[in-house]
Order: structure tokens, then sequence, then C-alpha cells
């Protein structure tokens, strides 16, 4: 197996260029998908990070609107915000912007965002969602085109033959040197 270099900036324009059509059939049937993010605290490189996120909705057509909170921010504050974000149903996705100042348990962060609109993935239920390849989180992924770069960088055979060398058809478990892949089969 040879080494395939990928091309980061078309990939990137490619994903763009199929989520803003997604979008924009999206807003036929409805309205403008809606994301909030939000930042606690002044961490410079997360608001680089969210700025860039904030603009990427923008390209696209995503209507998203930041929650700037300050490092003070009680966890009791943060989840009740949350709360009120899984509650409104002109909300989409929540992105809570990591890291959180020390005093904030970020797992009980992550553990109060409702699964269907954890834009990070990080609720328990989605990441198992993406470790078996069972619904949620993964086909919204694959529908939004989230694993475009899996498709365009041919990971997948590679990703299917490592499940199927971990899992035979009988869903037992059995496991074989997954870094000597034929991907024929």
């Amino acid at each position: 197996m040879s080494a395939k270099i990928i091309d980061g900036k078309a990939l990137a324009q490619s994903v763009r260029t199929s989520l803003k059509e997604k979008v924009e059939q999206f807003k036929l049937s409805s309205r403008a998908p809606s994301l909030t993010v939000i930042l606690v605290g002044d961490n410079p490189a997360s608001q680089v990070y969210v700025r860039n996120k904030i603009k990427a909705c923008s390209d696209v057509g995503i209507t998203s609107k930041l929650e700037k909170l300050p490092a003070e921010t009680s966890e009791a504050e943060l989840l009740a915000l949350l709360e009120q974000l899984n509650a409104d149903d002109s909300v989409d996705g929540i992105l809570v912007q990591l890291p959180l100042p020390r005093h904030i348990n970020e797992q009980k962060v992550i553990e109060t965002i409702r699964a269907d609109k954890d834009v990070d993935g990080f609720h328990v239920a989605n990441v198992g969602s993406v470790v078996t390849g069972i619904g949620g989180f993964r086909s919204g992924l694959e529908q939004a085109g989230g694993f475009e770069c899996i498709g365009y960088c041919e990971i997948d055979k590679y990703a299917s033959a490592a499940y199927k060398a971990i899992y035979d058809t009988e869903g037992e478990i059995y496991y074989s040197d997954v870094t000597r892949i034929d991907t024929a089969r």
C-alpha cells in the first residue's frame, strides 16, 4: 500500500460546497440550521478557533450565535444555559469550546448537551454511534458530508477491512493483525 498525499484545500472546498448545498436544501423545508457556540473564559487559542467556526458557519449558510461567558461562570450557570439551549427548538446544534476553566467539570458539561444537538460528538451516545457504526451521530455526519474525507482519502476501505478483522459476520469478536489489511476482501 502506497502513501497518498491529501490535498487539504481541495478537500475542504469540496466539503464546504457539499455542505452549502445541503444547507440550502434544508432551508427550503424550514429555516437555516442554527448553531450556538459557548465560550467560557478568554483563552486566546479558543477565541481564534471559535471565530473560525462562526465564519465557517456563515460561509455555508448556517446561523450561528456566540454565547461568550466570563471565566468566573459557575458550573451550575453553564449547565442551566445548556438545559435552556437543549429545550430551544430553534437551536439545532450546541458546541461548548474546550478547555473549560478548572472549576467546571467538562464531562458533566458534555453529558448535559442533548446527544442530537452535540456538534462535537463527545456525548457518550455519539461516541458509541461512531465507534459501532450504528445510526445516530454517524449517520447524521454521513448525511452532512462529515465523512467526506474518509471517501476522498480512500480511508473507508481500510477502515472497513479493519472492522472486519475485528468482528466476524456473527458479531463475535476475534482479533487479527489489522496492520496487514487485504483491501480486496
